[in-house]
């Protein structure tokens, strides 16, 4: 990281343009949810189910000055979001305990059987009854672990994508086959 140079200002208005268009990618996923949830909603299912929605951690856009790929232990690296409503889950309140989507499978089994399955041997902990409010149960710690590619300073990178806005607005990508060298990787992985 210390190797890198600052962002030019033209890399710095690309990587603008990408996190805007990124932006309107997002609507069809707002699109989706709304409809999901509005036809739970229209039968009387809303209240009894759990809606789970989070992401995985993207790729930079001129944080610490990387234009691409995230493979370093910076917090916007390494935290994703992650957002639960449903029966019992009191609104508005903040876990702040650690979770990793690894989690996210024991704690749907443990909600989906009222706490009786929760599996042993798996990579996961269940957080459900945190979720629920109750003190205790889920993690205290997460391992990040990250080998790299080898030893050396390497260059990664992305291909890069073509947007096109259509008619009602939604904003679709595609890969123009164009790769985007970035350097990523190092010996302080």
């Amino acid at each position: 990281v210390r190797e890198l140079s600052p962002m030019s200002a033209n890399e710095a208005k690309e990587s603008d343009e990408i996190y805007r268009r990124r932006l309107g990618t997002l609507r069809s996923v707002d699109r989706l949810v709304e409809s999901v949830f509005s036809a739970l909603d229209a039968t009387g299912r809303a209240d009894a189910t759990y809606f789970f929605y989070t992401s995985d951690h993207g790729f930079h856009l001129g944080q610490n000055g990387m234009a691409y790929d995230k493979r370093q232990l910076f917090e916007t690296d390494v935290r994703v979001p992650l957002f639960v409503s449903g029966p019992g889950v009191p609104a508005g309140a903040t876990l702040h305990q650690p979770v990793s989507h690894v989690d996210l499978a024991p704690t749907i089994l443990a909600l989906a059987t009222g706490g009786a399955l929760t599996p042993d041997g798996w990579d996961g902990t269940s957080y459900h009854s945190a979720l629920l409010g109750a003190a205790g149960g889920g993690r205290k710690d997460v391992l990040l672990q990250y080998y790299g590619e080898g030893r050396q300073t390497e260059t990664c990178g992305a291909h890069r994508l073509a947007y096109h806005t259509l008619a009602d607005g939604t904003v679709v990508a595609w890969d123009v086959g164009e790769y985007e060298p970035a350097p990523c990787d190092g010996e302080n992985n």
